[in-house]
């Protein structure tokens, strides 16, 4: 429903980005909370599951490109754990070495 690049809303989901806002406040007044890892740098003891890996010259390290699913939690604990792409730095080349 956001635009990847400036995390505003798209004008065409305006009116359901209200409802989906109102039911996540609810959701984590009982405790539950959904965590969104994207551009943060991947550790690899987070929970989440790693369905794809891309050679990326944008980044230096391990990062988080995308959230397949965010993890789900409920009062701080692990319910449900997310899926993730992550971007990986690019190898040197072999004639770097020299």
């Amino acid at each position: 429903m956001t635009d990847r690049t400036t995390k505003e809303v798209k004008e065409e989901h305006r009116p359901l980005a209200r409802h989906v806002t109102a039911i996540l406040d609810t959701l984590e007044r009982v405790g539950l909370t959904l965590r969104d890892r994207e551009t943060e740098a991947y550790d690899y003891g987070l929970p989440e599951k790693v369905v794809a890996a891309e050679r990326s010259a944008a980044v230096s390290r391990e990062t988080v490109l995308e959230t397949i699913r965010p993890t789900l939690f409920f009062r701080n604990q692990i319910v449900k754990a997310g899926e993730i792409i992550i971007a990986l730095p690019l190898e040197p080349s072999s004639d770097s070495i020299r």
